[in-house]
């Protein structure tokens, strides 16, 4: 069938386009050249990532989309979970350690060290040393104009 179609398109002549219709052809062609605005390159920080990111993310599209309904649903799911009842802002408030935990846990740690046998203990509130103060003895540069 396609063959005989084929075969019958041999058989024609070739005719040449009418002059007429080339010209209204170029002219259409021209008017509408015309009347698309050129477009102005613009410059600028955010132009300049747009075009460098372009040809990175525009053939993965499918997968950014996903990415980022993904990153919906997980946000979406951590808002939901929040917890606002009073038993969990109570059991917040009792996580916080007390004075009398940490003097415990410092006892404790003293004990370890004695029962191991160091000879030197690690306080856990041990001074800290402060810088060097001023020396009176120092002279300041200075310059006089």
């Amino acid at each position: 069938m396609n063959n005989d179609f084929e075969k019958r398109l041999q058989r024609q002549p070739v005719r040449p386009v009418p002059s007429q219709w080339r010209e209204e052809i170029l002219d259409a062609a021209r008017n509408a050249t015309a009347s698309v605005p050129t477009p102005r390159p613009t410059y600028g920080l955010l132009a300049s990532l747009r075009h460098c990111l372009s040809p990175l993310l525009r053939p993965q599209r499918a997968a950014w989309i996903g990415l980022a309904a993904v990153w919906v649903v997980i946000i979406a799911l951590n808002i939901a979970s929040h917890d606002n009842s009073p038993q969990a802002q109570a059991s917040r408030a009792a996580a916080v350690v007390s004075p009398e935990a940490l003097q415990a846990l410092q006892q404790q740690r003293l004990l370890l060290a004695e029962l191991v046998g160091r000879a030197e203990t690690y306080p856990m509130n041990r001074p800290k040393s402060l810088p060097p103060g001023p020396r009176s003895q120092r002279r300041e540069a200075s310059a006089t104009v």
